[in-house]
């Protein structure tokens, strides 16, 4: 997990054995937001993300967490969240085949921003 010094930021949850991202969001709260996603409620999201998490923890696996880019301003975030959402269709479409819906997301790893 890469750290973050502010609670308001973008994250990707990555494969740690591929660095590919699965998913993109974003935080109010610190890492408690994309730590939650692999909580008790994981068992009854049924979305791409949730099946990909268990299909982690099946395998013995947890996802890492990457922060993507941090902020001060909490008005900032949804811009934020859509310009990654953006950035990881582009890549992902470069390099895999893969993507199926915005909550299913995946991408090379790229920290990089633009």
């Amino acid at each position: 997990m890469s750290g973050a010094t502010s609670e308001l930021f973008i994250y990707g949850l990555a494969d740690p054995r591929t660095d590919v991202v699965h998913y993109i969001g974003k935080s109010k709260i610190g890492f408690r937001r994309p730590r939650n996603h692999g909580n008790y409620l994981l068992w009854i999201d049924r979305t791409p993300k949730g099946d990909w998490v268990r299909q982690l923890v099946a395998d013995g696996v947890t996802y890492r967490i990457v922060v993507l880019e941090e902020t001060s301003r909490v008005e900032d975030l949804d811009s934020m969240e859509q310009f990654w959402i953006a950035q990881a269709r582009g890549r992902s479409e470069e390099h895999t085949s893969e993507l199926q819906s915005p909550d299913h997301l995946v991408c090379r790893l790229l920290l990089e921003k633009k």
